[in-house]
């Protein structure tokens, strides 16, 4: 039988100590962990980016949403003497359509997160016509143009098109500043 090394030995005669997460009390008596205080603040940074994106929907004038109304439009009502409806105004005169969805129509601007909430991308769906042309007006819109750079130091692009699926995905959460873009457009 061979002796045990030295390893071994000193293995055995450590005192064990067990893993333990480093808590702390707070004031009502619940552990706080530190997995906790992380989660803590990555939900404050999705706010603050959120709120960053709404921010600059508001205050940027590319995206302000067409207020003047014709009278003509104004003065005359939706309804033709023959009792039916009129069409809706007609939509803007661009290579590209976003359609609205069914029911609520509302924008088809989505934000999600991937890779354990670590990827924030927005999504664009339900887009018909010239992708391109729609990436070039987005990407020039969003002031991306010259791409982004990810925590690795390459240079990626901030808009890019799902040929397959049709959508248009923005990096990062851009949900409003999106939809006043496509409002100001008339869609």
């Amino acid at each position: 039988m061979r002796p045990p090394s030295t390893a071994l030995l000193g293995a055995i005669l450590r005192p064990v100590t067990t893993c333990r997460a480093q808590t702390r009390a707070s004031s009502n008596g619940h552990k706080v962990t530190l997995l906790d205080k992380l989660h803590r603040k990555q939900k404050e940074a999705m706010r603050q980016e959120r709120l960053a994106s709404v921010q600059r929907a508001r205050s940027n004038p590319a995206f302000a949403a067409k207020t003047s109304v014709p009278t003509e439009l104004v003065s005359s009502s939706s309804e033709a003497p023959n009792g039916t409806m009129q069409p809706p105004a007609s939509p803007p005169n661009l290579p590209y359509t976003i359609t609205r969805t069914r029911p609520g129509r509302q924008l088809p601007v989505y934000s999600l997160s991937k890779g354990g909430g670590t990827k924030h991308i927005t999504r664009l769906r339900k887009l018909s016509g010239d992708l391109s042309a729609l990436k070039a007006d987005l990407t020039k819109a969003l002031g991306l143009e010259g791409g982004l750079t990810n925590q690795r130091g390459e240079h990626v692009e901030g808009v890019s098109v799902n040929w397959h699926t049709k959508h248009i995905i923005v990096r990062g959460w851009r949900a409003p500043e999106i939809k006043a873009w496509a409002e100001s457009r008339g869609f």
